[in-house]
């Protein structure tokens, strides 16, 4: 069996000065202990427009954060949204930019190019309005104007 940590960085308000930076290098410190535990993974989603939800909006910079303090743990992206990243650009972060689709299987590229213990990729659409309501907005008007629907 093996084990892991996952990351939405939640910051409920009221909002102290510099509790955002203390939330991050938490969470840095908590990987950190958990390379150290044994812990197999961790995890970082990608939120946007989740105020208190969420504040992982740029989730490989954390994990290149997370590289260059730990040495075994795997680290992965628990979502890279494709209503807010356009598909060539996360193409490229996943596969090094490769052009024949033969290194596709490297994980993320850049941060595999500083860390050997890149694990995982998922994708998803989002999670709420806030995120995806004008990507969801849009789809809809299409939708019905591909219909014949006014």
């Amino acid at each position: 069996m093996k084990f892991g940590i996952f990351y939405e960085h939640q910051l409920p308000r009221p909002w102290a000065e510099g509790a955002e930076q203390k939330l991050f290098q938490d969470a840095l410190r908590q990987v950190e202990l958990a390379d150290r535990l044994g812990i197999d993974y961790a995890w970082e989603v990608e939120h946007h427009f989740l105020e208190e939800y969420s504040h992982s909006s740029a989730p490989e910079v954390f994990l290149g954060a997370a590289s260059q303090r730990t040495t075994r743990i795997r680290l992965g992206h628990g979502i890279i949204q494709l209503t807010t990243n356009h598909p060539a650009r996360v193409a490229e972060r996943v596969t090094g930019g490769c052009r024949d689709g033969h290194d596709a299987r490297r994980g993320q590229a850049v941060v595999d190019a500083v860390v050997a213990s890149v694990e995982r990729v998922s994708v998803d659409a989002g999670v709420v309005v806030p995120e995806v309501g004008d990507v969801v907005v849009l789809k809809s008007c299409l939708s019905r104007r591909d219909a014949g629907v006014d």
